[in-house]
């Protein structure tokens, strides 16, 4: 892989999770990616943008890698966040409840290609939250939903639920 060392943070977290992925096969990946949000807090625009275009690389080689992984990367889930959303236009290196366009929070989500059981949630996207990753991931396992179903609804419904 060719997961490029301009990252100061990220860098280690994407390798790490692609030898995850090589050595132990997990059903399920999060990566949390967070230098974007020390380039935001700095003020640092340009360089802001050069490491989401990082982000989109890492997500290519994440997606090609569980394609040429054969039935073990159809039925991976894969899930990449930041930790929070950022302001827009003068506010964009500010974010908190202050700054509304700051919940609006971005996160890749593939789910195991092999799950006829599960069907995606029809509504907009820009209506999702964190809370929604867990219930999705509790979901896509079958694990107990009941203590974040008040949170929220998940990306995924299951159809061979009761």
């Amino acid at each position: 892989m060719l997961i490029e060392p301009s990252f100061d943070f990220d860098h280690g977290t994407a390798v790490a999770g692609v030898e995850y992925l090589d050595e132990h096969h997990p059903r399920f990946l999060h990566l949390a990616l967070l230098d974007s949000d020390r380039y935001g807090h700095l003020n640092q625009y340009q360089r802001y943008v050069e490491v989401l275009g990082a982000y989109d690389r890492v997500l290519g080689e994440l997606v090609a890698f569980l394609d040429a992984s054969g039935e073990y990367g159809r039925r991976t889930a894969l899930v990449v966040t930041t930790d929070h959303g950022r302001g827009l236009w003068d506010q964009w290196a500010d974010h908190g409840p202050q700054i509304p366009a700051s919940a609006n929070v971005w996160a890749f989500v593939m789910l195991p290609r092999d799950a006829a059981e599960l069907s995606p949630v029809a509504r907009d996207a820009r209506h999702f939250n964190h809370h929604d990753v867990r219930y999705t991931i509790e979901t896509v396992f079958g694990l107990s939903t009941r203590s974040s179903a008040h949170f929220s609804t998940g990306f995924v419904t299951r159809l061979d639920a009761p």
